[in-house]
């Protein structure tokens, strides 16, 4: 009996794979900084997250992400926001920087 395997990051058309991660953030707007969301990692790679909010943000936003545990910020675009059950909304967020080591440091970005 052969099982059928699970679809690959390149299948799913991403570079790089995500992995499961919970880390909180801050996204801040970059023309208004004292305007922040603060969210919280479902799923990260080096050059992307998904990031759950309680306020939608319009595709194609520029942004400011803190991290605080790893440390670092980066800019980034939001690719899609999703609502979701609960009043929450999902996001995709593309880093525009350098890209991340999510379990440890940014490369790159103080």
């Amino acid at each position: 009996m052969t099982l059928p395997s699970a679809p690959s990051h390149l299948e799913s058309g991403r570079l790089h794979r995500r992995i499961h991660l919970t880390v909180p953030v801050k996204l801040l707007n970059t023309g208004e900084p004292r305007v922040a969301e603060d969210g919280v990692t479902e799923n990260v790679s080096p050059w992307g997250a998904r990031v759950l909010v309680n306020k939608p943000i319009e595709p194609d936003a520029l942004l400011l992400l803190k991290s605080f545990t790893p440390r670092f910020r980066t800019s980034v675009r939001v690719v899609y926001c999703e609502p979701l059950s609960g009043g929450q909304f999902g996001l995709g967020l593309q880093l525009e920087g350098p890209s991340v080591n999510w379990t440890g440091s940014a490369t790159g970005v103080a």
